[in-house]
């Protein structure tokens, strides 16, 4: 992974665990009994459930375009 794309991840990742319901997110509809979300910073898209009652965030899958 290139420097940049380390920055960009981190960058992502520290949003989503600073604000998971104000990050810009599309609900994935994986599992409806555990709702999760999809964030974006191109070229990585998180998959993430956040915890409400628990304050935790659980990152589920990370993705990367070629």
């Amino acid at each position: 992974m290139s420097p940049a794309d380390q920055t960009i991840l981190d960058a992502l990742l520290a949003a989503v665990i600073n604000d998971p319901e104000g990050v810009t997110r599309v609900q994935s509809f994986y599992d409806p009994r555990r709702p999760s979300w999809l964030a974006r910073s191109d070229p990585f898209v998180v998959h993430f459930a956040f915890d409400v009652d628990a304050d935790e965030v659980v990152f589920l899958n990370l993705f990367r375009r070629r």
